[in-house]
């Protein structure tokens, strides 16, 4: 007897395995931790008035936090600057 085949549950329909995404979030976590244990040294950071003995890593990790709450703030503003000119 020849059964239907039904084309949702063909192997061909790319839904088998982990979601791509999963794996780059992965990879990325797991290129984080190298990172993180290849730079424990302690290094000294001026800055302005601080002198800091700091690891590599950590301030590494500071600065980009603040790059990505100094582009926040600033894409914040653009937009309601924008829609203001808009509104005129």
């Amino acid at each position: 007897m020849n059964m239907p085949v039904d084309d949702d549950t063909s192997a061909s329909s790319g839904a088998s395995g982990p979601p791509i995404k999963l794996i780059a979030l992965v990879v990325v976590a797991a290129l984080a931790v190298i990172f993180v244990f290849q730079n424990r040294e302690r290094h000294q950071i001026d800055f302005l008035f601080f002198e800091l003995n700091t690891r590599t890593w950590t301030a590494l990790a500071t600065a980009f936090v603040l790059g990505v709450l100094v582009d926040r703030l600033f894409v914040s503003w653009w937009r309601r600057t924008r829609s203001r000119r808009n509104e005129r």
